[in-house]
């Protein structure tokens, strides 16, 4: 039975550390998401003028985009680590 229990150990540290490896790589790719965002904030509050419908019709429309990247990445991570939290409970 220990090497059973072995193996298992071994499979669990090896789920973790992926999980670990995924979740780091999903935080860096959110990462300049959210950096872009707020820097076309910043950059549309300092344009406000007479073309100010058409850019904040463009920056609505990259926020809308990168608020759905975040949203699928941040879906990823809670399955990633759910996935983990479920093999850890059921062995």
């Amino acid at each position: 039975e220990a090497p059973d229990a072995g193996l298992r150990l071994d499979h669990v540290l090896t789920m973790t550390e992926e999980a670990a490896h995924r979740t780091l790589d999903i935080i860096e790719q959110s990462a300049p998401l959210a950096a872009a965002t707020a820097r076309g904030a910043a950059e549309l509050a300092e344009t406000l003028d007479e073309r100010s419908h058409r850019e904040i019709r463009h920056f609505l429309t990259e926020v809308r985009s990168n608020a759905e990247q975040v949203r699928r990445n941040l879906t990823e991570v809670m399955v990633a680590q759910g996935f983990h939290q479920s093999r850890n409970y059921t062995g």
